[in-house]
């Protein structure tokens, strides 16, 4: 946390001070984390509180994800106590401080925020609720069947159990969502298309975020869901779309306006569905592992169906060959391709990982070696090229 940072807090400029809170937020510690949530209180603008109270559930997101889904320890009943230590009504957005604690008590006072008077409030405590129940690793079925006796109660304002409804219908939890009964036809399309198989099977690829953590980045991680089982990183298991009650997808917006994009949670790992202009990246650095599952490499063949950009079709034919099941018919397909006039260095970068695959260490260091020597400094997979050749020792 940079010292700049927090002198900005000093300042008299509410715009300054708002910078620096946003400053403090971009290198997540449990120290920042500290200062963010006392800023929620001891801000004097209402607008730098929120500032302050948006950044730390942020923050307090990747604390938890960095720390393989435990949130630092003492912290989550820390947080909760700061999101109803004041009357939310100045800052609402307080209130998603309460989204790191599933305990009974805790939702308890979200369920009262949640039957407040003040639609501000109501509004608040909806986004904690959002959270709560769109994290890789909140227990949904358990929050969900917590929140079941509030639908049988009266007093409720009635926008806010639709919302409430629709909560549970994003978040997958198929059962509960469809024993409340106030669910809007928005929701039952939306429970239809995630306990249904159709969209299910396919490859999958790791966000590297939470859900509803901002920030974007290359794909991390993956897994391919096909005839009823799933196979990645910790193996193949048999799966169905829905399990006790609740779907292994919910439905990810990126407001409440927007139709959402069907994500997977698996074993604490935010997935998404891989896109075809992904293939070779898939390939480069995940092709190996999905080599030894070709029910994997068939559903990457499927996905590049229709694809007509005759460069990318060059590369990826042989490796959509390889990952099917048939390394033997990759290799004497790049091996014409190196010896056709003027062969592409990228080639041997590729020929390279299917040999390493098949246990020719010595072939394919040989093949990323050349690769590296004859690419350009900034040529693609060069970088990662010579991560595998050190990694390879």
């Amino acid at each position: 946390m940079e010292a700049g940072y927090e002198e900005m807090l000093q300042s008299k400029e509410v715009a300054v001070r708002a910078d620096g809170v946003r400053g403090i937020a971009q290198t997540p510690s449990v120290q920042g984390l500290d200062l963010l949530v006392s800023l929620v209180q001891s801000e004097r603008s209402a607008a730098v509180a929120m500032v302050a109270a948006d950044a730390a559930t942020q923050m307090a997101i990747t604390l938890r994800r960095q720390n393989a889904g435990t949130i630092p320890e003492g912290w989550s009943g820390k947080l909760a106590k700061a999101a109803f230590a004041s009357d939310p009504v100045r800052n609402p957005t307080q209130l998603q401080l309460a989204s790191f604690d599933s305990s009974r008590a805790n939702l308890g006072r979200l369920r009262r925020a949640l039957r407040d008077t003040r639609s501000d409030v109501r509004r608040g405590a909806l986004e904690a609720l959002r959270y709560l129940l769109g994290s890789a690793f909140t227990d949904r079925g358990a929050v969900a069947r917590a929140m079941q006796p509030w639908f049988k109660e009266s007093g409720w304002a009635p926008e806010t159990l639709r919302h409430m409804a629709s909560l549970l219908a994003d978040a997958g939890a198929v059962e509960v969502a469809r024993a409340c009964g106030h669910l809007t036809h928005e929701g039952n399309d939306v429970l239809a298309r995630l306990e249904s198989s159709e969209g299910f099977d396919g490859v999958w690829v790791g966000t590297g975020h939470d859900l509803y953590e901002r920030g974007h980045g290359a794909p991390k991680g993956w897994a391919c869901t096909t005839a009823g089982r799933i196979i990645s990183a910790t193996g193949s298991r048999d799966i169905a779309p829905v399990v006790d009650g609740v779907s292994l997808r919910v439905l990810h917006r990126v407001d409440v306006e927007s139709e959402g994009e069907a994500q997977m949670l698996y074993e604490g790992h935010v997935l998404r569905p891989l896109k075809q202009d992904e293939l070779l990246y898939f390939m480069g650095h995940y092709g190996e592992a999905a080599a030894d599952h070709p029910e994997a490499g068939a559903a990457l063949a499927a996905l590049a169906e229709g694809m007509t950009d005759q460069r990318t079709l060059t590369k990826l034919e042989p490796l959509l060959i390889w990952v099917q099941g048939d390394p033997a018919g990759s290799l004497a397909r790049w091996d014409e391709l190196l010896d056709g006039a003027r062969p592409l260095s990228e080639f041997w970068f590729w020929r390279g990982l299917v040999r390493h695959q098949q246990g020719d260490a010595e072939g394919a260091r040989e093949d990323l070696e050349v690769f590296v020597g004859k690419a350009k400094r900034k040529a693609d997979w060069r970088d990662h090229a010579q991560e595998l050749l050190d990694a390879w020792g």
